[in-house]
């Protein structure tokens, strides 16, 4: 309802983020539709509340109304789709342009237009570097380059693009 959340899958000291959701967005329907066990962690980031719903009560209104699947395998395939584009930046893209395409899209799904840009809050570079999968240090070193060039303002977890338009430019003129 508010508030984000952290999902990650746990390793052996390590965690792989999956990503950070906010209002509207649904989680654990893949256990419940395929009736496995959950696969992932979600762990609150910041305050706020949900709601949940339990498996069977879920599964009954699916079956009342099968209409809503197709909303369901959008979702699915829109997160498929993200994944996959992840694993390609992961192989092919530099921390740059990672930091880049990280921030803009959280300033989608997070941010909040304000007069000085988007706001995004509630995120650390700790946050953004297991996002992206690089080193705290190289994050720190791209985000002093970004903000040398005017494309980000940083604050204790927050970051500001004061034209999310500019960083987009800046990837464009970069690959």
């Amino acid at each position: 309802e508010h508030g984000l959340v952290k999902v990650f899958l746990p390793g052996k000291g390590w965690e792989l983020v999956a990503g950070f959701y906010g209002p509207g967005e649904l989680m654990g329907e893949e256990g419940v539709l395929f009736s496995e066990a959950r696969s992932a962690t979600v762990v609150a980031h910041t305050r706020g509340t949900a709601t949940w719903i339990p498996g069977r009560v879920f599964r009954y209104y699916l079956e009342r109304n099968p209409a809503i699947l197709d909303t369901l395998y959008g979702i699915l395939r829109e997160r498929l789709r993200k994944a996959d584009h992840r694993q390609l930046s992961l192989a092919f893209q530099d921390v740059s342009t990672r930091v880049a395409r990280q921030l803009l899209a959280w300033s989608e799904t997070l941010g909040t237009p304000t007069a000085d840009g988007v706001v995004i809050s509630g995120l650390s570079r700790k946050d953004l570097a297991q996002c992206i999968g690089a080193g705290e240090t190289t994050v720190d070193a791209v985000l002093k380059d970004f903000t040398f060039r005017g494309l980000v303002r940083t604050h204790w977890r927050k970051y500001v693009l004061p034209s999310p338009q500019r960083l987009l430019d800046h990837l464009g003129s970069n690959n």
